[in-house]
Parts: C-alpha cells; sequence; structure tokens
C-alpha cells in the first residue's frame, strides 16, 4: 500500500511539472508574440485593406493589383483574402491590441496542438526537452500573418492522420473537418497545399510502401478523401488558378525576397543567423536519429522528416513548417533511444536528477533569450500588445500638410501606404512581386533607382510629387538611390522618423 502510495504521490508529481514546463514554453512563445506590430515593414496593412475592399463590395482585390498606379490591371491570385476579412473585422471591431492578442492566441493553440502530437508520438520527458527549439523555431515569424492559419491547419492534419496510423480508423466526423478545414484552408493561405499532400502521401506510402500498412477499406477511404480535398480546394475566388497557385509561389519575380531565400543565401547575409545555426543543429539530429532508426521509421515517418527538412533549408519562411513536420518524430526518437540506452546500460532512474536538469536547462534558455543570444531587443519593455510606438506619425504628417501624389515609394512600405492612403491615393508598387512581375522589377523599378537617365524618364512620365522611403531596405540599390535624392536640389527632405523617410517636390 505504502509503495502504490508513493507511486501515485510520483506520478502526481510528475504531470504537474510537466504541466508547469508545457505552460513556461507557451509563456516564452508569448514573450516572442509580444513583438509590438511594426507596419512600416510588414503586410499587415494591406491585409486589413484587403478586408475592408472585400465586405465593401469591392471584390477586384480577389484578382487585381487594384492598389497600384504602375500595374492596376495585373492579374494577381489574393489566397489569402480570407486572412484579411478575419483581421479586418477584429481590427473594426476593437483596436490594434485586440488584434495582436488574436493573433498571439491563434499562435499559442498551434504550439499546445503541436506538444501534443510531440507527446503522443513519444513522451512527455522527450516533449519538454525539444519543447525549446520548437518555440525558438516557431518564433522565426513572429508577425501577424495569414499563415498563422496555415501552422494551425498543419498541425490539425498531422494530429488527424497520426490517429488514423495508429488507430486505423477514419471517422466520418475526422472526415467531415478536414474537408470543412481545406475550404477555409484554400482561402486563407497557400499552405493549403499540404492537406492535400499529406493525405495524399498516407495513400501512397501505404499503397507503394506498405510502411505503414491499412486495411484495403481505410486505404480506399483515404484515397477518397483526398480526392475530395481536392475538389473542395476548387472552391476559391480564382478556381483551378487558386489551387494550382502554389506551384507558382516559388517562382522568380526579378526581386529578391529575403524570406524565400535558402539558407546559404541569409546566412552569406548575416540574416536570421542564430536560428539558421538551430536549424541545422535540429536538422542534422533529426536525420542521424533516422539513420540509427532507419529499419525501424516507417515510410510515412519519413517522408514527413525530409519534406521538413528539405522545406527549412529551401526558405527561411519555412522554418516552422519544419518545425511541425519534424517535431514529432524527433521526440519518438529520443523516446526510442533512451528506451534501448537503458536496456544497454544501467541508467540511473531517478526522477529527482531529471527534475533538476530539466529545470537548469530552462534556466539556461531563459538567460540565453534574455542576453538577446536569439533574438534582439527581448527587454520587457520592448514587449506589448498593438503598434509599434509612433508607427502612424508618417501618415499623420502626410494628412496634416495634404501632400500630393503621384508617390514613389520602395517595396518594403507599399502595405504601410496602401493602409494609410487608399484610395485616394495608389502606390508605386508593395510588397507583392507577384503582383508585379519580373519585367516591372528588373526593368523600371531597380534601374530607375541605379540609373539617373532612367529616373527621369519616369519622372517625367508619372511626374512624382512625393517620395516616401523605408529607409532600413538595405538593398544596394535602395541606398544608392536615398544619397542620389538627398543630394538633389529638386527634392527636400520634409520628414523623418525612425522608420522613413518623406521627400517633396
Amino acid at each position: 500500500m505504502l509503495e502504490n502510495s508513493s507511486l501515485a504521490k510520483s506520478t502526481t508529481l510528475a504531470r504537474l511539472l510537466t504541466g508547469l514546463f508545457y505552460l513556461f514554453s507557451l509563456g516564452l512563445f508569448a514573450f516572442f508574440l509580444l513583438k509590438p506590430i511594426q507596419l512600416t515593414s510588414q503586410d499587415l496593412g494591406r491585409h486589413l485593406i484587403n478586408g475592408q475592399q472585400f465586405l465593401q463590395g469591392y471584390w477586384q482585390v480577389l484578382s487585381q493589383n487594384t492598389y497600384s498606379y504602375t500595374q492596376t490591371h495585373y492579374h494577381t491570385v489574393n489566397h489569402h483574402w480570407l486572412s484579411g476579412v478575419i483581421f479586418y473585422l477584429i481590427y473594426h471591431h476593437s483596436n490594434w491590441q485586440i488584434l495582436h492578442l488574436s493573433y498571439i492566441l491563434l499562435m499559442l493553440l498551434t504550439l499546445a496542438l503541436l506538444l501534443k502530437l510531440m507527446q503522443q508520438q513519444g513522451s512527455s520527458y522527450s516533449t519538454i526537452i525539444l519543447a525549446i527549439p520548437t518555440v525558438l523555431l516557431l518564433s522565426s515569424r513572429t508577425e501577424i500573418r495569414p499563415e498563422g492559419f496555415g501552422y494551425l491547419f498543419l498541425t490539425t492534419t498531422l494530429l488527424i492522420l497520426n490517429r488514423l496510423w495508429h488507430k486505423q480508423t477514419l471517422s466520418k466526423l475526422m472526415i467531415g473537418y478536414l474537408l470543412i478545414q481545406q475550404v477555409f484552408w484554400v482561402n486563407l493561405h497557400i499552405s493549403f497545399i499540404f492537406g492535400l499532400i499529406l493525405t495524399g502521401l498516407v495513400w501512397l506510402v501505404d499503397q507503394f510502401g506498405r510502411s505503414p500498412v491499412l486495411p484495403t477499406p481505410l486505404r480506399r477511404q483515404v484515397l477518397a478523401l483526398t480526392a475530395g480535398l481536392t475538389l473542395v480546394s476548387l472552391l476559391n475566388p480564382n478556381g483551378l488558378t487558386g489551387l494550382l497557385q502554389p506551384l507558382q509561389i516559388m517562382a522568380d519575380y526579378g526581386y529578391t525576397i529575403v524570406e524565400n531565400q535558402d539558407l546559404n543565401f541569409l546566412l552569406s547575409w548575416q540574416i536570421q543567423v542564430k536560428r539558421i545555426y538551430l536549424y541545422f543543429f535540429m536538422a542534422g539530429l533529426s536525420a542521424a536519429l533516422l539513420t540509427v532508426f532507419y529499419k525501424t521509421v516507417n515510410h510515412w515517418q519519413k517522408s514527413l522528416v525530409l519534406i521538413g527538412i528539405s522545406m527549412g533549408w529551401l526558405a527561411l519562411r519555412n522554418l516552422p513548417i519544419f518545425t511541425i513536420l519534424t517535431m514529432p518524430f524527433l521526440s519518438w526518437a529520443l523516446t526510442k533511444s533512451y528506451q534501448q540506452l537503458k536496456k544497454k546500460v544501467k541508467v540511473i532512474n531517478s526522477s529527482a536528477s531529471f527534475w533538476l536538469l530539466i529545470s537548469s536547462y530552462y534556466a539556461f534558455a531563459i538567460i540565453m533569450v534574455l542576453t538577446g543570444r536569439f533574438q534582439s531587443h527581448v527587454a520587457l519593455t520592448t514587449r506589448y500588445l498593438g503598434l509599434q510606438s509612433a508607427e502612424l506619425a508618417g501618415l499623420a504628417f502626410w494628412h496634416h500638410h495634404q501632400l500630393q501624389g503621384p508617390i514613389f515609394n520602395n517595396y518594403d512600405v507599399g502595405s504601410y501606404l496602401i493602409f494609410g492612403l487608399f484610395p485616394s491615393e495608389k502606390v508605386f508598387v508593395d510588397n507583392r512581386p507577384e503582383a508585379y512581375g519580373a519585367k516591372f522589377f528588373q526593368n523600371i523599378y531597380i534601374p530607375m533607382q541605379q540609373n539617373n537617365q532612367v529616373w527621369q524618364q519616369l519622372l517625367d512620365q508619372y511626374q512624382f510629387q512625393t517620395i516616401i522611403w523605408n529607409y532600413h531596405d538595405l538593398t544596394p540599390w535602395s541606398q544608392q538611390f536615398l544619397q542620389k535624392r538627398l543630394a538633389d536640389p529638386t527634392w527636400q527632405l520634409s520628414y523623418q522618423d525612425d522608420y522613413l523617410l518623406i521627400l517633396t517636390r
């Protein structure tokens, strides 16, 4: 009786400590997500106007570049329009703080479900160990973006498919959920393609690899579900074009987008270096453990790990996807490694020692975070809900002094101007390269910043009255252009803050 009572107390304590470390991981993630909104370099402003325009019946935003006076009729697929509607409704009926908080809760739900999946695949102990790198990699994308919905749906899809493998069942409730989720997903973010890929992958690894094996009726169900998900993905404003858009999203737009570059490129430019090194470590660990357990791991798990590692390497924006796809396997592999180690080596099974080590590990992580080892500007004063200080000052200056367009602006500040000036003023360019095309960037936008003759020709053509520039744009042509305009007596520096410059003619 005493032994049973002691065991029960030990189990209860372990569960309590596990829960506390999970809560700490969620709190750490929330800390990163509390980075204030910076409209001058993010897409959120345009997403809000997308939602406003759609709700007001201006549906051209679904397929045309209506925000630009240079490429007004350029066809573009707005694959995240519904995210804009949701963001706008929250913002319109509340404020910036509530919008920010809503997104934080969305991302915290994603992390909580991912931790649950990791625990199902491995154990609570391996999940606690992996929770810190999971948070650090997920927080490589903290801005309010439509892809947040994609991370949530990717995680829920994996949870359902994991249940399918282990329970050998696919209920009508799960089928219905996945179909309804897909209808929303295809209109919320381009990552909807994973809903098709992962479900189709279940059928492929069973049909051709028999690893793991599904009963014939269930295999047919999965194939029918994949076909159904493909059909409902056509329920988007651009139909078949919208369904096929993921095949073109990584096309060459004639302009280098940081978040779309592979990690080797980013290292050469010293961008997100710390998280990239963390990716290399976690990807290397995944590959090593996959090799060790190659004969034990089924083709489904192998495929997820290989897809995750590949996507993580290909683009910075894919680091959260790498994390969601590979961490459940790592949790399983660490648990398996420990079990095998116990069989071969006498391991001291001390609960107190384990929790002491974990506590030290988490304390070390706190020190690393607070000293800026993973992210700069981590002081508590730099973490709050809502807009970054004085973000709207440039727009206030524009309206107060009744400045006039046409505006020449750089790529980074486009969405900010759309938010503050549309529809009375349109932009020269914004941060949607797919809405302008490679010829625009290669033949117009970049040359006019490098070549005074091209600049003069386009100045005569468009009669720019104002230049608005996010001077944190470090492209060589941007810095070159700014130096020339600041030395040009035709233009007067009328406004400057921490984010942008306004020059008037």
